[in-house]
């Protein structure tokens, strides 16, 4: 297919197109380019699918007929609509985030926050606990970690 084609071959392209016959990205781009421009290539589109559909099955030609009854009353519908507008998102102020971790923290009962403080006390021992056991006793001298461990006691 040459660049410049005419109204035939532009119609034989989106023909194949339809039908899955195309050869390449250069047949695809022309056919596509054709049906921009054109507004009878547009329905003629719209005519080679129907056309498919009604020889696949004959239910599917009373359906075609309504589409354009059923795209008008679409239309019409959609331009009647109001347009919502959403106002403009404002950045939340310090205040605002502050007043937010008062209401979280009011919502959580008494007992929650003492709980909290006592698991972190517990965590941090049993860590302290498990250091201790596996160190042993602790040095005094870092020299003597040093040499214990292979490594310079300055960092």
């Amino acid at each position: 297919m040459n660049d410049g084609f005419d109204v035939k071959s532009g119609h034989e392209a989106l023909s194949a197109l339809a039908d899955g016959e195309v050869r390449g990205a250069g047949e695809v781009e022309a056919a596509l380019a054709h049906w921009r421009g054109d507004e009878q290539a547009r329905e003629a589109w719209r005519l080679y699918h129907t056309i498919g559909d009604v020889m696949r099955s004959e239910d599917l030609a009373a359906h075609a007929r309504g589409d354009e009854a059923f795209l008008a009353a679409f239309r019409e519908r959609l331009a009647a609509e109001p347009v919502v507008l959403a106002p403009a998102a404002s950045a939340p102020s310090p205040a605002s985030t502050v007043n937010s971790a008062l209401r979280i923290r009011r919502r959580l009962p008494a007992w929650m926050a003492t709980g909290a403080a006592a698991a972190g006390v517990v965590a941090v021992a049993a860590v302290a606990a498990v250091l201790w056991a596996v160190q042993g006793e602790a040095p005094e001298d870092p020299g003597t970690l040093a040499a214990a461990t292979g490594r310079s006691a300055v960092p």
